[in-house]
């Protein structure tokens, strides 16, 4: 009668150690002792006994914690430990009494990201060192390591079973990890006589049956990013990527080795079971995956279109920003390895584009029902009725919805995103009807600022909007640049506005004030006035956005004084804006045209000034401002509204210039509190002094 075996499992509760004990439990008699950490949630044995129940059902097998329980009853040994520290975290005679024949040591961190570098190391180096030394004491055990195919580096073609050439270095951190590691194992194997086998697996995806898997790397890594660009610039830049495709840089003649989960293990069980020892061994497929039809899926899949290309100088800067988020995994979509295997004496199964697309789209809907964040945003506008207006200047698109007695019409800031309104529109079109416009320049799908468009050409178009809605009497909402064109509308049309509220608003260029220069402005003039007198200096902003949103480092030595000089006022700028919303800004910034219209926009902006407009108004006016706005001057702001003869103040305390998108709850109380009982608030002929709020009922806030 043979003896029953007992193996050692580290990485348990991962993706192929899962699929790996789950097996071995289901298909032969080994016991298994399993070393597992526990974490500020959950137990050693609460986390390994719900990976198995995951890679169970991912398996097609309808499990419960029950069968799981009766699965592992008296062949599962669960021991918590931590394969970082010394003798794993156990106690030296706990380790003496295991009866251990095989190792089966899984643990590792596969990530790409440089910053985690420490991490990695710490996980596959020590870890394997500090398990090779408890292996030890495991007279005539074997020690099975599960490396990677890809320890091969920078060397292509056809990779052998044999250790990694060093004459070719790794291409990122966990490939040099693996390296290492491996050469502790050979080492082992010299000078203490353990007995070995490295397993190679390449790209694993899920079960072949299934489809299902637990793992988020490979080109499952791709989908998560292009997921996520759908809520971060999609629902926000709506038709960003029918203009402009996600551009990869990758060589679309590449071919990627991916292997399914249940392949993998079956392979290295087979292998075991063989007793070949002492020997490295790829778990890799005969068939390599063409990255051109992989990017095909995705985009497919995703409805996000994803573009090869070789030269770095043609990725713009959202480009940048997806590359940053690939990380180190960019390699392996130029590089083209072909696996030798002990001439597939376990072959793995061919993995079609029918099933590479399934296998995509069915990670993607588990992908979206977890991850709220990869769902696209539904914008506001979807619920207002799209109109356009043909007119001598091009077409004119505007939304309207809410059916309120009262009217708001809201005027955008210049080159910015609809989607910084979607949740104060939302609370609006609750009480009153409301209109909104994109400001001529901002559409995505137009190539974003096609030619350069003045205040008066803005303050055409306010009027026909109201013309062709037939609106009489309209209260005007309006942030950044917009409190310029609404003060020159209600001078202009006295009779037809009723009041107007002004959010962040930038004043600059109005005589009799001394200039008060945010950061903002202070760097983007300058920008803006060597654009507009050399135009070629526009692709300097979209080399230094592109070098930053990838936080890459922009050697400035490699560039001549008016890059140099745009790349510090780039950053100076993009450092002012939250990362989530720097997708945003996007629109004006997309081809080196629309950068030098948008310049010559803003300078003439800047240059505009409305005081003999403010003398002429009487309406109500209300003033919003964010303390911590660097983009407009909040004390120009105050400044100039106390020119106004019936205005009412409020500053937001830590507020920055997104106030109506960060604070959006508080400001649709003031705008709503403002139009429903603004006019009641204003003492006669009285000028108000500035005030100063928190949230709360706006007729409760004391005056300054």
């Amino acid at each position: 009668m043979s003896k029953t075996k007992h193996y050692f499992v580290t990485g348990g509760t991962g993706f192929l150690g899962s699929h790996f004990i789950f097996e071995t439990l289901l298909h032969s008699d080994v016991v298994l002792h399993c070393l597992s950490r526990e974490t500020r949630t959950a137990s050693a044995t609460e986390r390994l006994n719900s990976a198995l129940l995951l890679a169970a059902n991912n398996s097609g097998y309808n499990y419960t914690e029950s069968d799981i329980s009766r699965l592992t009853d008296d062949r599962l040994y669960i021991y918590t430990g931590d394969i970082t520290r010394e003798n794993i975290g156990l106690d030296s005679d706990v380790i003496r009494q295991m009866p251990i024949d095989e190792v089966w040591h899984f643990a590792t961190i596969l990530k790409f990201n440089k910053k985690l570098k420490h991490l990695i190391l710490q996980n596959t180096v020590t870890g394997t060192s500090n398990m090779l030394a408890v292996a030890g004491q495991w007279l005539n055990s074997t020690f099975n390591y599960i490396s990677t195919a890809y320890v091969a580096g920078k060397k292509t073609g056809q990779i052998n079973e044999v250790s990694a050439d060093l004459n070719f270095e790794p291409n990122n951190t966990y490939e040099a990890a693996k390296r290492e590691a491996e050469k502790l194992v050979l080492q082992a194997h010299h000078k203490h006589k353990i007995n070995y086998r490295i397993f190679r697996p390449s790209m694993v995806v899920a079960h072949s049956e299934t489809f299902l898997g637990e793992t988020d790397t490979g080109f499952y890594g791709l989908i998560t990013i292009a997921s996520r660009l759908r809520n971060e610039v999609e629902s926000k830049l709506k038709g960003y990527f029918k203009r402009f495709p996600v551009k990869l840089l990758a060589d679309e003649n590449t071919a990627v080795n991916l292997i399914y989960i249940d392949d993998v293990i079956r392979m290295m069980r087979e292998i075991a079971a063989s007793n070949e020892n002492n020997n490295i061994f790829h778990i890799a497929n005969e068939n390599n995956f063409p990255v051109s039809s992989l990017m095909n899926i995705i985009s497919e899949t995703t409805e996000i279109p994803f573009q090869t290309h070789k030269s770095f100088n043609q990725l713009g800067p959202l480009d940048h920003l997806v590359r940053k988020q690939v990380g180190d995994f960019e390699c392996y979509f130029n590089q083209n390895y072909h696996f030798k295997t002990r001439s597939f004496k376990y072959p793995a199964k061919r993995i079609s584009k029918s099933q590479a697309k399934k296998l995509a789209d069915i990670y993607f809907q588990k992908f979206l029902e977890k991850d709220k964040r990869g769902n696209l945003f539904e914008t506001v506008l979807e619920l207002m009725q799209h109109k356009t207006l043909e007119t001598d200047a091009g077409s004119l698109n505007y939304y309207t919805g809410g059916d309120g007695n009262e009217t708001i019409l809201i005027i955008n800031a210049y080159g910015q995103s609809l989607h910084f309104w979607n949740d104060l529109i939302h609370q609006l079109m609750e009480s009153y009807r409301v209109i909104v416009w994109e400001i001529r320049g901002t559409s995505v799908l137009a190539g974003g600022m096609d030619k350069v468009y003045t205040v008066e050409n803005h303050i055409a178009d306010a009027e026909k909007i109201l013309n062709a809605e037939a609106i009489d009497s309209t209260h005007l909402l309006a942030w950044c640049t917009g409190p310029k064109l609404a003060t020159m509308l209600a001078a202009k049309h006295p009779q037809r506005i009723l009041s107007m509220m002004f959010i962040t608003p930038c004043f600059k260029g109005v005589k009799g004030f001394q200039p008060l220069d945010t950061t903002y402005e202070a760097n983007m003039l300058p920008l803006c006035q060597v654009v507009n007198k050399i135009p070629t200096a526009a692709q300097s902003i979209i080399n230094s956005m592109s070098s930053f949103l990838a936080e890459e480092d922009f050697d400035l030595e490699k560039y001549d004084v008016t890059d140099k000089d745009a790349h510090i006022k780039v950053t100076n700028i993009l450092g002012l804006v939250d990362k989530n919303l720097r997708p945003l800004l996007f629109a004006p910034f997309i081809t080196e045209k629309s950068i030098v219209n948008y310049s010559k926009q803003l300078i003439e902006f800047w240059e505009y000034d409305i005081s003999e407009a403010i003398k002429n108004i009487t309406h109500p006016v209300m003033l919003l401002t964010g303390s911590e706005d660097n983009i407009a001057s909040s004390e120009l702001a105050v400044l100039v509204g106390k020119s106004f003869k019936n205005l009412i103040g409020f500053q937001i305390d830590g507020g920055g210039h997104y106030i109506h998108a960060n604070n959006a709850d508080l400001v649709a109380e003031l705008v709503m509190g403002f139009v429903d009982d603004g006019v009641a608030l204003m003492p006669d002929n009285t000028q108000l002094d500035y005030t100063i709020t928190s949230p709360g009922n706006m007729a409760n806030s004391q005056q300054a």
